[in-house]
């Protein structure tokens, strides 16, 4: 019970969405004000130390694009991180079993202890715990920052401590931000990338998948896993987005920004690549599987019934047009952008700071 209650922020996430994939929108509304209380009240603490546009090369709130983006996505990534524990869960759930004896309760008994560790429970609490102690972490040297800001921004900022409004202000904006939920939000997307490969590697080791190339979903019966795969991937394009806009503002590779924009960078582009890449061995046997299959049937076709000729045709028809990808054509499309983003940001990023630095 202790466990289970220091993981329960967990369920702030977990919970914006049902088992059928419906929006629990009283969760998501109370996010959603949460967010714009936080809004209002830094808000109001710059109007009282009229610090809204400060004189250059001071960083005003309607300068601070990396605050405006901290205040705008925390809300916004606990319900991305939530739909993506729903297609988590969707996926597991629909996975094509093969006709091995007990498939479906292997496959339950393998999963289940993933899904306990995903919202947190035994073990996982103490690594959400870990979690949390980073973030404070980072909250505190946030502290240090801006006690003494030059040093580090090279100017003001409308959140100083020579600003006394905005400085409580927006410390307990950032205490909910980083110790509340990204600590969340990152353990969440982790525990799930995990559990997603162990999951999938375990079920190909033990023949308990079996993808076909007539499944509705035309990408062998495994297109929920794409799908996971790139819901898994918008929370950590938000995060990037929220550090690559605090770069902008404030211009300098400072190291406490440097680190997390390099690490989120690598860690979005590996789990867009490994996170279902135990299905890919499986989308290949299956698609081996499927033309060894239509090679036999095509020499024997002419002495087959009309039933087995139409069968014939259609498991053609099928391997023509299927996907052998766990992405459709307009998945793939959508995660070849989202793994460019990031790259082309830092490259821009780069490229600005070569000329700042050329005379």
């Amino acid at each position: 019970m202790r466990l289970r209650a220091l993981s329960s922020p967990l369920r702030l996430a977990t919970r914006t969405f049902g088992s059928r994939g419906d929006a629990y929108l009283s969760l998501i509304s109370a996010l959603a004000i949460f967010g714009a209380v936080q809004i209002i009240a830094v808000l109001v603490a710059s109007h009282m130390d009229k610090t809204w546009i400060m004189p250059s090369p001071g960083i005003g709130l309607s300068r601070h694009y990396g605050a405006w983006a901290i205040l705008v996505s925390d809300p916004l990534l606990l319900v991305a991180v939530g739909y993506a524990h729903y297609r988590f869960r969707l996926a597991l759930s629909n996975l094509p079993l093969s006709s091995v004896t007990n498939a479906h309760q292997r496959q339950r008994r393998l999963i289940l202890p993933y899904l306990g560790w995903v919202r947190g429970n035994r073990y996982g609490a103490f690594v959400y715990a870990l979690c949390v102690m980073l973030g404070i972490l980072c909250w505190v040297n946030n502290i240090h920052q801006v006690l003494a800001p030059t040093p580090f921004y090279h100017h003001d900022v409308f959140d100083s401590s020579s600003h006394i409004w905005g400085f409580v202000a927006y410390r307990i904006c950032l205490f909910t931000s980083w110790v509340i939920v990204y600590p969340v939000v990152g353990y969440l997307l982790i525990s799930m990338s995990i559990s997603t490969w162990f999951i999938l590697d375990a079920c190909r080791q033990q023949g308990l998948l079996r993808p076909h190339v007539t499944h509705p979903d035309n990408c062998y019966g495994l297109q929920n896993l794409g799908v996971l795969n790139i819901s898994l991937l918008w929370p950590y394009l938000l995060s990037y987005t929220v550090m690559f806009l605090l770069l902008i503002t404030h211009d300098n590779w400072y190291t406490s920004i440097l680190i997390p924009v390099v690490a989120v960078t690598l860690l979005f582009l590996a789990m867009s690549f490994l996170v279902i890449q135990p299905s890919y061995s499986l989308l290949r046997d299956a698609k081996t599987r499927a033309y060894e299959e239509l090679v036999r049937w095509s020499t024997e076709v002419r002495d087959r019934k009309n039933a087995d000729i139409s069968e014939f045709a259609i498991e053609r028809l099928c391997f023509t047009t299927a996907y052998a990808s766990p992405y459709t054509k307009g998945a793939k499309i959508v995660l070849v952008a989202m793994r460019l983003l990031p790259i082309c940001a830092i490259v821009f990023k780069l490229i600005e700071q070569y000329y700042a630095l050329v005379p």
